[in-house]
Order: C-alpha cells, then structure tokens, then sequence
C-alpha cells in the first residue's frame, strides 16, 4: 500500500514538485515512508528470529532422535536404531522386521 501511494505521488499528481524536500512535504507521503521503513525492519526482525527459532527447532528434532535412537538400541537392539537413519524402504523394512520378531505368537 506504501509503495502504491508513493507511485501514485510520484507518477499520477499533477503539480510537480521541482526537488526532492518538496516531495517529501506532504504528510501523506510523509506517513508511507514511514510505513515503508518500519514495514522493512519488521521483514528483517521477523526473518532473523524465523532464522532462530528454525535452528532452535532442528536442534530439539535432533537431540529426539537421538533419544529415540538410544532407547529403541536398549529397547530392541541396534536394528532398530539403525531404522531412524535409513531411507524409508530401509525403515519400512526394519519396522517390519521388529514387528515380526516381537509379534506375539498363538
């Protein structure tokens, strides 16, 4: 909206303004400048603590895994550690073959 109005002011008025403190005057163009920079640092301040939290978020997903990986190791053995590792036809296989080995039997 802030980019449009100053396009508007720039292209569309029909007084010209000669220099560049003329065409900052008026408030309304005043205000979309205003609304234009603090609309920037927002984006930056956003994206830096997105950055944070994504890394804070793929940390936690790693340290699960690793608890995962160390009680399914104590749980059922390496097998089924090793299945969190592997692409998921591997992993499939894995799952299965826990799941056949602990089935219970009639």
């Amino acid at each position: 909206m802030a980019l449009v109005t100053l396009a508007y002011h720039a292209v569309l008025l029909t007084e010209y303004r000669a220099t560049l403190s003329q065409f900052i005057m008026p408030w309304t163009i005043r205000l979309c400048i205003a609304l234009s920079v603090t609309s920037v640092i927002c984006l930056l301040a956003f994206a830096g603590l997105g950055a944070i939290y994504r890394k804070e978020h793929n940390d936690h997903r790693q340290e699960c895994r690793r608890l995962i990986e160390n009680f399914l190791e104590c749980r059922f053995g390496s097998k089924a550690a090793g299945a969190l590792t592997h692409s998921a036809a591997e992993r499939n296989t894995a799952v299965n073959g826990l799941r056949s080995e602990h089935a219970p039997t009639n």
